[in-house]
Formats: structure tokens, sequence, C-alpha cells
């Protein structure tokens, strides 16, 4: 279980995620500087995109690069990400936060947008929170944050030393 979180470790938390987000939209008078990202992160942070059959895993130079380039490249303008809902965890020096996301843009003279679910590893380091990993999956056909983009009700889980993982009451499946 875990302690009851200070109010500030989860305004600092969230304020991290929210630069996190911001620091991908775009502004007509500058270009996305994506440098930010050094400064929420530790060094060897991993980023995993889980969209679509493979998993994508990026050191934190790997996945700025390609982002930059898009974000800078004319083929997209005014892309926003921004937290829809979030929760955050602290057990001590650690924490995770999962919260929804919108994204908009326009492409090729269309708007775009999606929405899906982020989650945030953190650790307390004597500078404050550095996010240790994020990961993220978009919304598609039969997985859908609702109408407001509330997270989606989390599966019961529960862990036994016989078993491992216990989804719903039922064994996991996928252990033999």
């Amino acid at each position: 279980m875990l302690n009851e979180t200070p109010a500030d470790d989860c305004q600092a938390i969230e304020a991290l995620v929210a630069r996190f987000l911001q620091a991908f939209s775009q502004t007509p008078d500058a270009p996305v500087d994506l440098g930010i990202l050094h400064s929420l992160c530790l060094p060897q942070a991993l980023m995993v995109k889980c969209v679509g059959a493979e998993r994508q895993v990026y050191d934190l130079a790997s996945f700025i690069a390609p982002r930059e380039a898009l974000l800078n490249g004319g083929g997209i303008s005014g892309f926003r990400e921004y937290p829809l809902e979030g929760r955050t965890d602290v057990f001590g020096q650690i924490a995770q936060h999962l919260c929804s996301y919108e994204k908009s843009w326009l492409a090729g003279g269309q708007a775009r947008q999606g929405r899906g679910v982020k989650t945030f590893q953190l650790v307390r380091m004597n500078d404050g929170w550095k996010i240790s990993a994020m990961a993220w999956d978009d919304e598609r056909e039969h997985l859908v944050c609702d109408v407001e983009g509330k997270l989606p009700l989390p599966v019961p889980v529960r862990f036994s030393k016989e078993s491992g993982c216990v989804y719903n009451g039922r064994p996991d499946p996928t252990r033999r």
C-alpha cells in the first residue's frame, strides 16, 4: 500500500509532466526545442512507444531527434499535447504518474487529433523529481478513454506467490 502523498510532491510531479507534454507544442514564433527534456529526465531515461504491434524503445537522444525534426520540418503545424486526467502515487523517493492526454495538429491542411495514455516513472533526486522512464499507447478501436478523456478503469490485479499475477480473480493465462 502506498503512503499518503504530500500535496507538494503531487503538484511537483504534475507540473513536471505538464512541462514534458508542453515541450512538444509548436508556436509560430519559435522552433520546438526538446532540449528541455534533458532537465526533466534522468540522462539514462527510457521512452517506450507501445502503439502498434512493435514496441519501440528509445534512450533520450534517440527519442528527441526524430520528434524535433518532425515538429520543425514543416510537415505538421499547430501541434499541441496536453494532459486530460491523471493520478500520481508516491512511495518515499519513487513515484508513478498515469495520465490520459490529447494531441492535435494540422497535416496537409487537415485537422488531426488523437488521445492516449502515458505512464511516467519518476525518482526524487537532489534537485527534485526526474523522469526515469515513460511509456505511451494511443487510443484505437477497442482501446479508448471515455468521452471526457478519463482514464480507463484499471483491471483489478492482485499478486499470488504461487501463481503469479491474478486478473479479475482468474490466474494469468500467459503463465503456466
